[in-house]
C-alpha cells in the first residue's frame, strides 16, 4: 500500500512538473522565437536598406527565421506526440508558419514606422513591435483549441491584423507628414515656390538620396510633380463635366500623362511606394487620372 502510495505520489510529482515546463515553455517559447525572427528585420531597418512600409510583409515572410522556428516548433511536437495523423501536422504547421510570418510582419511595419519618425539606429524603436509580436505568439501558443480550428483562427485573424496595423501606421505618417485634404494644392505650391526643403516632406525626400542614386531621385520629383498637376486638372475636368461642360484634356494633359507613365518604369516599383505616403492613390484618385489617359 505504502510503495502504491508512493508510486502516485512521485507519478502526481512528475505530472504536475510536466505541466509546470509545459506553462514555463508557453511563456518563455514566444520572447526567444521573435527575438530571433525579428533580428534580420531590424538589421534591415537598422540598414535602411528595407525602406517603406508597404514592403514590410514581404522580407518578414521571406526571411527565413519565421519558417525555422515553424519547422523547429513542430518537430518538438511531433516528438511529444508521436501518434498524431499527418493531416494534423500539416495543419499545425500551416498555422504555425502563417503565425510566424504575420508577428513578424506585425513587428517589421511597427518598426518602420517609428523609424521614420526617429533614428532607425536606436534600439528602443524596436521594443513595442516586438512586445505586440511576443504578445500575439503568447496568445497563439495559448489556444487550447483542436488544430483545425487554431489554423482557421490564425488565417482569419493574422491577415486582418497586418492590415489594420498597417493602415493605422501609414495613417500615422500621412498625419506626421502634414498631408490633408488640401493636400496636392500645398504640395505642388512649396514645389514651386522652392520652399519644399523647409516642411516635413521636403525632409522626407531628403532620405531618398541615401536610398537611390541621383538620376532616380530626379525622376521621382518629376514624377511627384507631374502626378500632383495631373491630379489637380483631373479635378477640374471632373468638376466641368459634373457641371454640364464638355471638358476633355487637352494634349498638354496627355503629354503629361504619358511622361507619368514612363517616369512609372523608370523609378520602378520601390520608388512608387517611396512616394506613396503623400500621393493620393486611393480609388477615385485612380480613376481620375485614368480618366485623363483615356
Amino acid at each position: 500500500m505504502s510503495t502504491a502510495t508512493s508510486l502516485s505520489g512521485c507519478a502526481g510529482c512528475s505530472s504536475q512538473s510536466c505541466s509546470v515546463e509545459r506553462q514555463r515553455q508557453r511563456a518563455t517559447r514566444p520572447t526567444a522565437c521573435c527575438c530571433h525572427a525579428c533580428q534580420l528585420i531590424s538589421r534591415l531597418i537598422r540598414d535602411t536598406s528595407l525602406l517603406w512600409l508597404r514592403s514590410q510583409p514581404k522580407p518578414s515572410f521571406s526571411s527565413g527565421s519565421y519558417a525555422r522556428f515553424a519547422l523547429l516548433e513542430n518537430a518538438y511536437y511531433l516528438r511529444s506526440i508521436p501518434d498524431t495523423h499527418l493531416v494534423v501536422w500539416v495543419i499545425r504547421g500551416l498555422g504555425t508558419a502563417v503565425m510566424h510570418g504575420g508577428t513578424t510582419a506585425i513587428f517589421g511595419i511597427v518598426s518602420q514606422l517609428l523609424a521614420e519618425f526617429k533614428s532607425p539606429k536606436q534600439i528602443l524603436i524596436f521594443v513595442p513591435g516586438l512586445l505586440t509580436a511576443v504578445v500575439l505568439h503568447s496568445l497563439f501558443n495559448h489556444l487550447f483549441f483542436s488544430p483545425l480550428f487554431s489554423m482557421l483562427v490564425t488565417l482569419l485573424v493574422f491577415p486582418l491584423l497586418i492590415f489594420v496595423v498597417f493602415e493605422r501606421s501609414e495613417q500615422s505618417l500621412q498625419n506626421w507628414l502634414e498631408v490633408g485634404f488640401d493636400a496636392d494644392t500645398e504640395l505642388l505650391e512649396l514645389m514651386n515656390s522652392g520652399r519644399l526643403s523647409e516642411s516635413r516632406v521636403g525632409k522626407y525626400l531628403k532620405s531618398l538620396r541615401e536610398k537611390f542614386s541621383g538620376e532616380v531621385v530626379m525622376d521621382l520629383l518629376c514624377y511627384l510633380r507631374i502626378h500632383l498637376e495631373l491630379s489637380l486638372r483631373a479635378k477640374g475636368i471632373l468638376m466641368m463635366r459634373e457641371a454640364g461642360f464638355d471638358a476633355e484634356p487637352d494634349d498638354d494633359t496627355r503629354a503629361l500623362f504619358q511622361e507619368m507613365k514612363f517616369l512609372e518604369r523608370s523609378i520602378g516599383k520601390t520608388g512608387k511606394l517611396a512616394l506613396l505616403p503623400f500621393l493620393s492613390v486611393s480609388g477615385k484618385e485612380l480613376w481620375q487620372l485614368y480618366m485623363i489617359g483615356k
